[in-house]
């Protein structure tokens, strides 16, 4: 796929354009949503600690620090990582708005400035959060994803004893972000002949799906998928994991590390060219999943910015207690700053499962989804639905 820039939307002079600003803001929050809830980072209480590490490595080579405190991470028992933006409502106003457009509400831009993401996990009695994912990647501990601002929490993510509990204050998100109620009430009426599973969830309910439902239905929709083009094999997910690592390493030997002060907290500077890291991660990936090779442009990477881009580590007790990275280098034309920082504590409160979630019924929902304006055609006829994909619910409620 081609991707869609050029050094001239980053290097363009003049005015901060609203558009930019909201490209900007969006790759923020899309950073802030993939770890990718509520607050700032755990700092114990009655949930696990990480094992005591040693002091820091201040005399190792700075590359050998880094590393080495980040794979010190998951030597613990749980980990909190939260990741928000530093800065203020009046600077995100002030980045929204020119002589042509009225940009952000202070609404709008409060929510931008005091959005965080929270992730804590937990690793099974008396195993480290290494141990924690099992050989096909199925996480063994517990997991809660949670996205807040302004002090409300939206969204809840949690894998608890092999089951996902997902929950999204729909009503609350659209209005603080529209000021209007009138997309919530649209969503509510259009649902109205859903299963009940899914009216539950966009009424703020919890909604629950187990890992293995989630499994059979993706090996489904691969073999369907193959069905649909005997030409085309799609990658394994052996392939998946080694690419994930393959990725990983192209970009760590990109990246140069510099240590700028020692002492209880040592401050590490990482550097790296973005065109040189495009390079070798389209490499990779063409390499890795030779399925994906011919759709790969031969100047993919030339595409890309030749930025030299900046972000800083700090390592406390031998661990990576902090990393930002200022999103307003992506826009060297402008003095707009926009720092995006995750902070790492070694430790979570417990995790547990709602006491009621609905459970979601697969074989409703595709029923639901054949029967919308357009839905019918989503398999061809004669097509094999996933029928022994278990239904999650005792009852259609």
């Amino acid at each position: 796929m081609r991707v869609p820039c050029t050094r001239r939307h980053f290097y363009e002079r003049g005015p901060l354009r609203p558009r930019r600003t909201a490209l900007v803001l969006a790759a923020g929050a899309g950073a802030l949503a993939l770890v990718t809830a509520c607050g700032a980072a755990s700092s114990g209480g009655t949930g696990q600690d990480a094992t005591t590490h040693a002091s820091n490595e201040s005399s190792a080579p700075p590359r050998t620090e880094l590393i080495d405190a980040i794979h010190a991470l998951r030597d613990g028992s749980a980990l909190t990582t939260t990741l928000s933006l530093d800065t203020t409502t009046q600077k995100i106003l002030g980045y929204s708005h020119d002589g042509s457009s009225a940009g952000l509400t202070e609404k709008q831009a409060n929510l931008i400035a005091t959005a965080t993401i929270t992730v804590e996990t937990t690793a099974p009695a008396g195993k480290t959060l290494a141990d924690a994912t099992a050989a096909d990647g199925t996480p063994q501990g517990a997991i809660s994803v949670t996205g807040a601002a302004a002090g409300k929490t939206y969204f809840t993510l949690l894998v608890v004893d092999q089951v996902v509990y997902a929950q999204l204050d729909l009503q609350s998100l659209l209005l603080d972000a529209t000021n209007d109620g009138e997309p919530y009430s649209m969503i509510v009426d259009q649902t109205s002949t859903a299963p009940a599973f899914v009216k539950d969830f966009i009424a703020g309910k919890f909604v629950s799906l187990p890992i293995s439902t989630i499994k059979s239905l993706s090996d489904f929709m691969q073999g369907y998928l193959r069905g649909a083009d005997k030409n085309h094999e799609l990658p394994s997910q052996q392939e998946i994991a080694d690419l994930r690592q393959q990725v990983l390493a192209a970009i760590g030997g990109d990246l140069t590390v510099a240590r700028t002060a020692t002492g209880d907290t040592d401050s590490l500077v990482v550097t790296g060219n973005l065109q040189n890291i495009a390079r070798d991660v389209l490499s990779v990936v063409a390499s890795g999943i030779p399925q994906l090779k011919a759709a790969i442009p031969s100047d993919a990477a030339d595409m890309v910015p030749n930025l030299d881009l900046k972000a800083n580590a700090s390592v406390t007790g031998g661990l990576l207690s902090k990393l930002s990275f200022d999103l307003g280098q992506f826009d060297p034309a402008s003095t707009m700053s926009l720092p995006i920082v995750a902070t790492f504590v070694p430790s979570s409160p417990t995790i547990t499962a709602p006491a009621d979630a609905t459970p979601v019924n697969l074989q409703a929902l595709l029923g639901f989804a054949a029967a919308a304006p357009g839905g019918a055609g989503a398999f061809p006829v004669g097509t094999p639905t996933p029928l022994s994909v278990p239904s999650t619910a005792a009852s259609s409620r």
